[in-house]
């Protein structure tokens, strides 16, 4: 009975969402005037691929390589998008070492898979990715 009325109110949400949905963003012409420095492994086809993304949005993209990136790096950028290719093997998720940030870094960064959050728990995160 009570999952009954679960699915009954799953359902009323779902036809009110409907009803209520926005206009659709019509997509912004040209690239958004922002800096974006990709924080990954020195090669390999992912680092490849998300820099190609990321230089059909965004006006200046640059690269760095995850286990020596320094915070002055990002200096000159707006926002770092920290990843890296995990390459696991026995007793290890296989990200090698981690770069070391000061405990007054404060560029805006976005936290990728696990090598994302490891740096980030240095800070006192509590996210997690598995």
């Amino acid at each position: 009975m009570h999952w009954q009325r679960r699915v009954s109110l799953f359902g009323w949400l779902a036809v009110a969402a409907a009803a209520q949905a926005p206009a659709p963003i019509p997509a912004a012409p040209g690239k958004q005037d922002l800096a974006v420095l990709y924080v990954g492994s020195a090669d390999g086809p992912r680092t490849a691929d998300f820099v190609q993304f990321l230089q059909q949005h965004f006006t200046t993209v640059g690269t760095a390589v995850y286990p020596r990136f320094d915070a002055r790096q990002a200096d000159p950028y707006d926002v770092v998008v920290l990843d890296v290719e995990m390459k696991p093997k026995e007793n290890s998720i296989g990200i090698g070492p981690q770069p070391t940030l000061p405990a007054d870094y404060a560029r805006a960064t976005v936290l990728i898979s696990g090598p994302g959050v490891i740096v980030s728990q240095k800070f006192g995160s509590k996210l997690d990715w598995y």
